[in-house]
């Protein structure tokens, strides 16, 4: 029998008009590859309340299999800014299950 869910708190959703992580049509935003699993998001890039700047985050952790789940450990983009707010610049990775290589995927919408 299975326990409650585990539930993981990544990092705080950035401070938007509109919502840019888990949107209804984003598609591979967490996966699990070789007992990795692997999440990207966005957190927020401003220290006050402004409304605008996030950052691309990555986060792993190893899957034990039967003992839960290892600690997250996380990578942040700290040298590029979203800073169009709307719901569609959502990431989406995709990792390689021959070489571990991670792709993503982020702000892509058609602003200049």
């Amino acid at each position: 029998m299975l326990g409650p869910p585990v539930i993981s708190v990544l990092g705080q959703d950035p401070n938007r008009v509109h919502n840019i992580n888990s949107n209804s049509f984003q598609q591979h935003v967490i996966t699990t590859v070789n007992g990795w699993q692997f999440a990207a998001f966005y957190t927020d890039a401003t220290t006050t309340n402004e409304v605008g700047r996030c950052y691309v985050n990555l986060a792993r952790r190893q899957t034990l299999p039967l003992a839960g789940v290892g600690e997250w450990q996380f990578l942040t983009f700290e040298d590029y800014e979203q800073t169009a707010d709307d719901g569609h610049n959502a990431i989406n990775i995709g990792v390689c299950k021959g070489d571990g290589t991670i792709h993503v995927a982020f702000d892509h919408h058609c602003d200049q």
